[in-house]
């Protein structure tokens, strides 16, 4: 019996919508106030109603300075000015990103293109310069951002957390007290000091994201799948660890992130010198192209083979696209890092608009699916270590933040209402 492809199936087959589903635009603004400044912590608490669409959840703010001009944002701008992103269901803090801003910078610049970067310019805040750098700098002006005098500037970006990157709807009808919550850092860490702003305001705040109501009927439905129901999804967890000038040799940092499935690891070699613009959203080769990088987890190490500077850096790009999804996934193809971005060493000088990019990530996935709760790597019993060999002596001190994307899951209790994340 033959078998008809899905190009001469014309009888629909697919599940209709109810007529009384409803999907609401929801605008949340802060619940503790409506302008904040440095330092502050904003909260947005979520309505217990319907289900949250995941791929929906953005925030737009407004940002106030106080300045003359030139004032230089760093990084994906939308993003620099938060450090820490909490998610909390009840009285309990299930997902505490640190570095937030740093995480979600280079998030970007490993799935966006240069050219979806700027065509999300206006949204991310990126740019504005008066004078377009040379075009033999590919990218360089869509990173960062120049300020006019006591600029207001509008901004718009995807919100990551545990919530978004839910692979269902989150059934906020079934839990109670969801709020997230964000800190902000310092000007001196939003800002080059090129020119500092006297004062800085968050003001406009909006937590967007649409929810989708399916009646009373389907979420009883939902209810009766279980006294417990589980959404698997995931986030970032950092750590930081410091390296000083002039070392070199075999150099072992250790990093306490215990994690049952750590999917990938990525570390990000911010600088400290006066060369380094952009400080924690630089990211150098500290081993100055003369030496080698691996991990270890639970006492294997990471690749078998050290990605060698010397050798095959190249080889380094391709394994931070296996950690991103994949070498032949579309979706990875999507780097927004330049030949001389990625080649920065030592203490190269910086610019806001030319960053350091070289990110050192790794996959750990056994196998990358949908089909699974843990693909990846537990890192319960023993910290993430993380080794680099230098022949050459590191020319800054640094930074260096680990960055772990872990697998998470959503545990409902559809009687109580509680919620809780195992991670």
């Amino acid at each position: 019996m033959s078998v008809l492809p899905s190009e001469l199936r014309y009888v629909p087959t697919l599940p209709s919508l109810g007529d009384n589903v409803v999907n609401t635009s929801v605008v949340i603004s802060p619940t503790n106030g409506s302008s904040f400044q440095e330092q502050g912590i904003i909260q947005f608490d979520l309505p217990a109603r319907a289900f949250l669409d995941p791929n929906s959840l953005y925030l737009r703010y407004k940002m106030t300075t106080t300045s003359s001009a030139g004032a230089e944002m760093k990084g994906t701008c939308c993003f620099t000015p938060f450090v820490n992103l909490q998610t909390v269901f009840g009285a309990s803090v299930v997902e505490n990103t640190q570095n937030w801003g740093q995480i979600q910078n280079m998030v970007t610049q490993l799935t966006h293109s240069s050219s979806q970067k700027a065509g999300l310019a206006f949204a991310y805040g990126i740019g504005d310069y008066a004078v377009t750098t040379a075009v033999t700098q590919l990218g360089a002006n869509i990173n960062g951002r120049v300020m006019t005098a006591s600029e207001t500037v509008s901004f718009a970006c995807p919100l990551r957390c545990i919530l978004s990157e839910s692979e269902r709807l989150v059934p906020l009808c079934l839990m109670s007290g969801v709020r997230i919550q964000l800190t902000i850092d310092s000007i001196a860490n939003i800002f080059t000091t090129a020119v500092v702003p006297s004062a800085m305001s968050l003001i406009n705040l909006e937590l967007c994201y649409d929810s989708i109501d399916f009646g009373v009927g389907v979420e009883n439905m939902v209810r009766s799948m279980g006294d417990r129901i589980y959404v698997k999804s995931s986030s970032y967890a950092s750590s930081n660890n410091t390296l000083a000038t002039a070392s070199s040799g075999t150099i072992d940092l250790q990093y306490n992130l215990r994690l049952s499935s750590v999917k990938s690891l990525f570390a990000n070699f911010g600088g400290t010198s006066s060369a380094s613009l952009n400080k924690v959203f630089d990211s150098y080769d500290i081993t100055q192209n003369n030496g080698d990088y691996s991990y270890s987890v639970g006492g294997l190490q990471y690749p078998p083979r050290p990605i060698s500077t010397v050798n095959n850096k190249a080889g380094a790009m391709m394994e931070l696209k296996m950690a991103v999804g994949g070498i032949h996934a579309r979706d990875t193809n999507n780097f927004s890092i330049s030949n001389g971005e990625f080649s920065y060493v030592g203490n190269n000088t910086t610019t806001a608009r030319i960053p350091a990019k070289f990110f050192f990530g790794i996959n750990l996935e056994k196998l990358s699916t949908a089909g699974a709760l843990l693909t990846g790597l537990s890192t319960q019993s023993a910290p993430i270590g993380l080794r680099i060999n230098t022949s050459t002596a590191t020319a800054q001190a640094h930074n260096i933040s680990l960055i772990a994307l872990y697998d998470a899951l959503l545990e409902i209790d559809t009687v109580s209402r509680n919620a809780t994340v195992k991670q």
